[in-house]
């Protein structure tokens, strides 16, 4: 076993601080959190075509889903994974009809969870399917871009070194 011992007030005080930071993330979690949402209502906003996340670009929709979301007076049919909003309010909001978040003291986890018939309808449009007969290619609706995780990892920066 190898003793470190520092004997610097400052260091020691500094040390002292950061742990006391580390021992309950939670507000920058949360902060953290408020910059999903934002982040993937921007993707959802722009069809998943902004430029900033190509890697996850939406493909269009077909000619039949347009014609059926017609046929079903949607608001916007040739709009990708938007029919009644509660995917795009769940997906961009903690208060959309399927969110969920959890938030504790190291961890924040945010998600939708949507079941139809058994099916995971987020889990679908994210990654895609061939399942039940029919092509559903991906459109991922969260998305860890660079830009996105440098915010987070700036807020959870600014908030172990933040002083009290």
């Amino acid at each position: 076993m190898i003793d470190v011992v520092v004997e610097d007030i400052a260091a020691v005080a500094l040390l002292d601080h950061v742990v006391h930071n580390l021992a309950d993330m939670r507000p920058a979690l949360k902060q953290a959190v408020v910059e999903v949402y934002a982040r993937t209502r921007e993707h959802m906003d722009a069809w998943g075509q902004d430029a900033s996340s190509m890697l996850f670009a939406w493909p269009p929709l077909a000619a039949s889903t347009v014609a059926s979301k017609e046929a079903a007076n949607y608001p916007d049919p040739t709009r990708p994974l938007y029919a009644t909003g509660d995917l795009y309010d769940s997906a961009t909001s903690p208060d959309g009809p399927y969110s969920f978040q959890i938030i504790t003291q190291h961890q924040a986890v945010v998600g939708i969870d949507w079941d139809e018939d058994g099916w995971q309808i987020p889990y679908l449009h994210q990654y895609g399917t061939t399942r039940g007969g029919g092509s559903l290619p991906a459109r991922p609706i969260f998305i860890i871009d660079d830009r996105l995780e440098g915010q987070v990892k700036q807020i959870l920066g600014d908030a172990i070194i933040r002083i009290r």
